[in-house]
């Protein structure tokens, strides 16, 4: 393979590289907890602190991030309403990064809902996952 063949494989994977998550994450938390209830959220990295949000009842709160390139990255947010305090980890780079770069959560009583999202395209196939439900953190 001569010296140029190499140079250009090597920025064509480089410009991959940088254009992967260039416009970062996004992420949507909305209030799905029903009975007119407010929802605080408060959510956090190890370098950001996003400070506390209310949402309304059928209301949303968004923010948005990069991630690290070395993977690691980690949002985790504290959620109350009337005297429930719940934690869960809105993004994990290790769990996420394959759903894409939106995450729309619909926050229910008995736990955060991951609408369905559409990911990134890997050997010709798009991945698409059906909306999940998790646990709260214990």
């Amino acid at each position: 393979m001569s010296p140029l063949t190499r140079y250009f494989l090597f920025l064509c994977l480089l410009v991959c590289l940088l254009m992967d998550n260039a416009l970062g994450v996004q992420v949507r938390v909305s209030n799905d907890l029903g009975n007119n209830v407010d929802l605080t959220v408060h959510c956090k990295s190890g370098d950001d602190d996003l400070g506390p949000h209310l949402i309304r009842p059928k209301g949303s709160y968004s923010f948005s991030f990069n991630t690290n390139f070395f993977g690691g990255t980690l949002f985790f947010c504290s959620f109350k309403w009337d005297k429930n305090i719940r934690h869960f980890d809105i993004y994990k780079q290790r769990r996420d990064y394959r759903k894409g770069d939106y995450f729309d959560y619909f926050v229910k009583q008995a736990g955060p809902c991951l609408a369905s999202t559409t990911g990134p395209v890997y050997f010709l196939k798009r991945i698409t996952h059906a909306p999940i439900c998790y646990s709260w953190n214990a």
